[in-house]
């Protein structure tokens, strides 16, 4: 007679590169993600923007500068990522809130952690299907929206297209690591994806809010007061990135101590699970 032991068993067989079983979870987790009428459309609504941006350009260097706009500077990518985090902000509150929580909600951890998967590539893994959706409203019309400023552009220097490109990969890896990790720290600890995502937005919109009535009854624009908004934090990044603007340095520092926080603070929050459910 067969007797089955219902407990918690860590595998013990042989185990494949780790970092093949880091693409197998992000795999899954896209094709998911990807398999939802909304987020396709979300994907194919951000470009639209990109659109009317690319028109700028255009009716930008006909008027050569009359309007005082120029073409080739590093605001039409400002403008874009300015609206792209409006986008993520969404994205992340109506998809990335299930990520983890449906795990917890279902007692999945088992499931993952008896087989050759580790913590470390359970969060790499989710990290990174989450982050393939924010490149796709960020990093993507982006670089269509430099191809088309390279296209009208006279005299165009590798040097300069360089620099473009890497600074567009620079403030799509700033909002994809900062969003990716924060909403994933809040997915994992709570169990209704509906009231994660809703606290995400009140979070971010609450923040915005309390950052306007105080620059209003302040009347200054500090960049430390900047820091009471997770949007204006952003945008500051977007100036200096784009801009060269060295107000959005405590923007840019503070940002990246909230993602490696929330990084630890999710590892942390996985391994607890991970023992409770032993």
């Amino acid at each position: 007679m067969s007797i089955y032991a219902r407990r918690y068993g860590s595998y013990d067989g042989p185990i494949e590169p780790e970092s093949s079983r880091i693409l197998v979870i992000a795999e899954t987790e896209v094709r998911r993600l990807l398999a939802m009428k909304w987020v396709r459309r979300l994907i194919l609504m951000a470009f639209t923007p990109t659109v009317f941006l690319a028109a700028m350009l255009y009716f930008g260097l006909v008027v050569k500068k009359a309007a005082g706009f120029d073409p080739f500077s590093g605001d039409i990518f400002v403008y874009h990522f300015r609206t792209a985090t409006w986008f993520v902000a969404v994205m992340m509150a109506a998809f990335g809130a299930a990520m983890i929580a449906k795990d917890v909600v279902t007692r999945a951890f088992p499931l993952y952690f008896t087989r050759p998967v580790s913590i470390r590539s359970y969060v790499l893994g989710k990290l990174a299907a989450i982050a393939v959706p924010v490149l796709g409203v960020s990093l993507l019309p982006g670089v269509l929206l430099a191809i088309t400023q390279w296209a009208l552009a006279e005299d165009l220097s590798l040097l300069t297209a360089g620099v473009t490109l890497a600074k567009i990969m620079g403030a799509s890896v700033v909002l994809a690591g900062f969003a990716s990790t924060v909403i994933l720290l809040m997915s994992s600890l709570g169990t209704s994806a509906r009231y994660v995502g809703v606290g995400w937005l009140g979070l971010f919109l609450f923040l915005d809010i309390a950052y306007g009535i105080f620059k209003a009854a302040m009347g200054t624009d500090s960049p430390l007061l900047d820091l009471m908004s997770l949007r204006q934090q952003l945008y500051d990044v977007y100036d200096l990135i784009f801009r060269g603007d060295s107000d959005g340095i405590p923007a840019l520092v503070s940002l990246c101590a909230i993602t490696g926080f929330c990084a630890a603070a999710l590892r942390v929050r996985i391994l607890a699970i991970e023992a409770k459910n032993r």
